[in-house]
C-alpha cells in the first residue's frame, strides 16, 4: 500500500530543503507532494492538504496519506522511524506527539496537528479537512473534532520530533474568526473542494504542486476551470 506524504507549502526553501533530504533517505518508498499555495492571502493549511489528497486519490492502487508539515522532522533511530511511516494506518493517527518546540510533551490534551495519518476509507468519511481556516490555528482541531463525531477512535503513538525554527509571520492574524469557526463547526471539506493547479513537476517520488483557488476570473479571463471540483463525491 502506497504512502503519500502530503505536506502544505510556502516560502520556506530552508526546511523543505531539509524535509527532503531527511525523508527520501528515510522512506525511498514513500510518495512526497508537496501543495504550494500560489497567492498572497493568509495561509490555508488544511485546503492544501485536501489538495494533494485529492491529487493521490486519483492514482492507482491501494493507498493512506501523511499528512505532515514541512517543519517536522522525524528524530526516533531509523527502524523505528520507519515502522511509523511504513504501516498504513487502521484508525486516524497521530504521531507528532513529542516535539522538541513543546518541550516533547502534548500541548493539550486533543492536539492533533504537525503529523497525522489516515486510511482514504476514515478520511472519506469525515470529509477531509474543513477549507475555511485561513491563518495559523484550529483546522487541526477541528479534524479531531470530525474523527470524535464520526465514531472513530484515534491512535497516539510517542514519536519524537524536532520542530524546526522559523521566523514569526502574521499568521495569527485571522485566529479569532478561527475561532468562531471551530466553536459552530463546519460541514464543508472534500466535498466542496476546487482549486486550479498553477504549476507541476516531479523529481522521482517527490511530486510538488503550485495551486491557488478555483475563482470567477478564471472564466472571464478565458481560461478553462480544471476537473479538480469533487463535486459532492470523490
Amino acid at each position: 500500500m502506497q504512502n503519500y506524504i502530503i505536506v502544505p507549502y510556502r516560502d520556506r526553501a530552508e526546511h523543505w530543503a531539509k524535509f527532503v533530504e531527511h525523508y527520501t533517505r528515510l522512506l525511498p518508498d514513500a510518495i512526497i507532494i508537496r501543495v504550494e499555495q500560489g497567492n498572497d492571502k493568509l495561509f490555508n493549511r488544511g485546503w492544501l492538504l485536501n489538495v494533494g489528497a485529492h491529487i493521490a486519490m486519483h492514482k492507482p492502487g491501494s493507498k493512506y496519506f501523511t499528512f505532515h508539515d514541512v517543519d517536522m522532522l522525524i528524530s526516533e533511530d531509523e527502524h523505528s522511524a520507519r515502522l511509523f511511516y511504513n504501516y498504513p494506518p487502521i484508525a486516524p493517527t497521530h504521531l507528532a506527539t513529542k516535539c522538541s518546540q513543546f518541550d516533547y510533551t502534548m500541548p493539550y490534551a486533543n492536539y492533533f496537528g504537525g503529523v497525522t495519518q489516515f486510511n482514504e476509507e476514515d478520511f472519506i468519511l469525515i470529509n477531509g479537512f474543513s477549507n475555511s481556516y485561513a491563518g495559523w490555528g484550529c483546522e487541526d482541531d477541528d479534524l479531531y473534532n470530525r474523527v470524535v463525531k464520526a465514531g472513530l477512535r484515534i491512535n497516539r503513538y510517542q514519536v519524537r520530533y524536532k520542530s524546526l525554527a522559523h521566523a514569526p509571520n502574521n499568521a495569527h492574524a485571522n485566529y479569532k474568526n478561527n475561532l468562531d469557526l471551530l466553536k459552530h463547526g463546519t460541514k464543508d471539506g472534500l466535498t466542496t473542494l476546487a482549486y486550479k493547479e498553477l504549476d507541476s513537476f516531479k523529481a522521482g517520488n517527490v511530486w510538488c504542486y503550485k495551486v491557488r483557488e478555483q475563482i470567477c476570473d478564471d472564466l472571464i479571463s478565458g481560461i478553462q476551470p480544471n476537473d479538480y471540483t469533487l463535486n459532492n463525491k470523490v
